[in-house]
Formats: structure tokens, C-alpha cells, sequence
């Protein structure tokens, strides 16, 4: 059966089948410029419901928001492997320095020939391949297409299986990443929200690195108002850091940055406007 779903500007073309006796299922997305990312939100929202394990073998990972997922599924405990390919931990905007700072094992895939692979298996029941590049180009705007095959059965048979059996193959010849700043502490991937108490108005931030974060220039936006971080600001390791109303907000305006008791949001953002993490209660 095909389902045609036009949301806005977004087309995206599903159909479930089944086929070889096997309980899986299979979803196809396209997207073309002018059409939205949604082959990007599905693999998002695919690495965000991991719940056990992870799997993800690519030449290439520039997308900070697929970066973000992957981060954030390694520190609610899921098992998370990422093979590149070799040599690609060079490039600029690249998000392999941040997956090591977090701790995700990355691996490095030398080949002579082109490393084509562009799959990720989510708990060994979903598979996420297809043309779609997990780049920052892509989600701008390109034509690709994305599979997402879902399978029910543990059965050694399924496309999930075949799928996590050659990630394993990869990973054992694959060599191990090492970062090329080693020195350098990551905010983007190590500070994160941990709490917001609009009783007294503080905001609890959480450096899960093991060296000091610099956020100068970083800012806290409720979308009415927002507070920056003065230069030379450091929120020290695994201590949770708090800033309080007399400080981001000393006269208690509540149009400018203000906890409001209901239906209110929290950004953390790096200079460039980025959403680092977001509270919405």
C-alpha cells in the first residue's frame, strides 16, 4: 500500500510492504530542495528513540543536529558505534570531534576504494539507508531518498540483521578515532540544560566534560528576552552551575528573560544562534 503525505512544502512518499515472509516493514522518504528535510527529521527522530543500541556507518557526518541526536543518545545510556570513513575526520564543521568528547566510540574506515555506506541500525530492529547524506548540505537542500525498514522478529533473517552483521564486520577492521585537538573542551556537546526552577528563578547548567567550558558569547532566550554570557565565562566540570534572576535579569521584567510559572521555554545557544539544549514545560 502507498500512502502519499503532503505536509506544506514537504512531500514525502511512504509504503509498507512485506515481503519474504520476514516482519519487516518499509518506509521511503524523499526530499529535494525547496521540498523541507524531512529524510532529516526522520533520522533524528529515529536516534532519539533508540532505546538499547545504536549503529551508524557513514563517510561523512557534518550535520550538528544528527551530531546532537548522537550525543544525546550515548548519555542516556545507549550502546553508540560510529564508523567514518578514513581520513574524513579532517573536515571542517565536521561532527567527529564532538562525538569523541562525549565518549562515543568512532571508528575510522580506510578504504582505497569509495566508502559509500550511509546506514545507521537503531536497537537491531530498524535499518536507516539510502542516498541522504548526513551532511550539513543535505538538510539545506538536496535530492535524496531515506529507507527506514522496521522489523518485528529477532529471527537471524531479517534486513536488520544483515545490516548489524556487516556493521560488525566494518567495526572489527575499522581503526580507533583520536581526536585532533585534544586540549580543546567542546561546550556544544558537553553543556547541557539540567534544570530550571521557576520558584526562585534559577537555571541549573551542566558541564559533563572533564575540563572547564568557556561560554562567552553563549546566551540563555525564552524567545521575549535573552541573557549573554559575559567573555571569559567558565562553568567548571560536573558541578552544576546556577544563575539566578539578579543576574540575567536583576529588575524582574517579565517581558525580558523570565521563568514564567506556565507554558514557557528556555534556550541554550551559542553565539551563532545555534540551539544547543531546550527546556519547555
Amino acid at each position: 500500500m502507498i500512502r502519499r503525505v503532503v505536509i506544506g512544502l514537504i512531500a514525502v512518499v511512504c509504503l509498507s510492504v512485506w515481503a519474504f515472509g520476514q516482519s519487516c516493514s518499509i518506509q521511503v522518504y524523499f526530499t529535494s530542495p525547496g521540498a523541507g528535510s524531512g529524510a532529516q527529521a526522520v533520522l533524528r527522530q529515529s536516534i532519539d528513540g533508540a532505546r538499547d543500541s545504536l549503529e551508524i556507518a557513514v563517510g561523512g557526518l557534518t550535520d550538528g543536529q544528527l551530531g546532537d541526536a548522537i550525543v544525546r543518545a550515548h548519555r542516556r545510556g545507549v550502546g553508540v558505534r560510529v564508523i567514518l570513513a578514513g581520513g574524513r575526520e579532517g573536515v571542517a564543521g565536521g561532527e567527529y570531534d564532538k562525538l569523541l568528547s562525549a565518549g562515543v566510540p568512532v571508528r575510522f574506515f580506510s578504504t582505497l576504494g569509495l566508502f559509500g555506506y550511509r546506514f545507521a541500525i537503531v536497537d537491531r530492529r530498524i535499518v536507516l539507508t539510502g542516498s541522504y547524506e548526513w551532511t550539513d548540505r543535505a538538510a539545506g537542500g538536496s535530492y535524496g531518498s531515506l529507507v527506514r525498514i522496521t522489523c518485528t522478529s529477532s529471527s537471524q533473517a531479517t534486513a536488520a540483521q544483515a545490516y548489524f552483521a556487516e556493521f560488525d564486520r566494518l567495526w572489527a577492521q575499522a581503526s580507533q578515532g583520536t581526536s585532533t585537538s585534544p586540549e580543546a573542551t567542546s561546550p556544544i556537546s558537553s553543556v547541557s540544560i539540567l534544570s530550571v526552577d521557576r520558584t526562585s528563578q534559577c537555571i541549573y547548567l551542566l558541564n559533563s566534560s572533564d575540563r572547564p567550558a568557556d561560554l562567552s558569547g553563549w546566551s540563555l532566550n525564552d524567545l521575549e528576552g535573552q541573557y549573554v554570557f559575559p567573555s571569559g565565562t567558565e562553568i567548571p566540570p560536573n558541578d552544576p552551575y546556577r544563575i539566578c534572576i539578579d543576574v540575567f535579569n536583576p529588575a524582574g521584567d517579565v517581558n525580558e528573560l523570565y521563568l514564567d510559572p506556565v507554558d514557557d521555554e528556555l534556550f541554550l545557544m551559542t553565539p551563532e544562534g545555534r540551539i544547543i539544549d531546550e527546556v519547555v514545560w
